[in-house]
């Protein structure tokens, strides 16, 4: 009697195992993609990166511009100190705190636009490719697609990064 159950108890455990692995097992397939990769070396995030360059070229070439337009009434007011009264000399510093305020707020001004600007334009980077790679997803039987920067380790089979990158610059054309 101990030996039928036993056996039942064995042989519901294999079913049980079997079962739960051809579920979790199926027919899902995971790949992973490095979007940092794809940015960098599509054509249309080559264009995206030139554009946010750009940007924050022509923000920096302004701050310069300003930061010498201080650097210069700096100098004035410390050749004042010698010749100016100290009320004209009191303005002068006034002037060039208030300066020095507006310099720092034209600079996180600058730094919060270009920052909204890159957020802005990955996400629609993000969303331009997203129809491609659905459609990869579906042609290739792939339920589930992870970003390379959240992945510890993983065999490099399930790397799909120059197969879209192809299917980008091809589409790009």
């Amino acid at each position: 009697m101990q030996l039928i159950k036993s056996r039942h108890f064995i042989l519901f455990f294999f079913i049980i195992y079997f079962i739960t692995n051809s579920i979790s097992y199926g027919n899902s397939t995971v790949a992973i993609i490095n979007i940092n990769y794809i940015l960098k070396n599509s054509k249309a995030g080559k264009e995206l990166i030139l554009e946010l360059e750009e940007i924050n070229l022509n923000n920096i070439k302004n701050l310069n511009y300003e930061e010498t337009k201080l650097k210069e009434q700096e100098i004035k007011i410390k050749q004042l100190q010698n010749v100016a009264s100290q009320k004209e000399i009191n303005q002068n510093i006034d002037l060039f705190k208030e300066d020095i305020k507006k310099f720092k707020e034209l600079k996180e001004s600058l730094t919060k636009t270009y920052n909204e600007a890159k957020n802005q334009n990955l996400d629609q980077f993000i969303n331009d490719i997203r129809p491609t790679l659905e459609n990869y997803m579906k042609k290739n039987s792939i339920s589930l697609l992870i970003d390379k920067r959240n992945i510890f380790i993983a065999q490099s089979e399930t790397d799909i990064t120059n197969e879209i990158l192809q299917i980008l610059n091809k589409d790009k054309n």
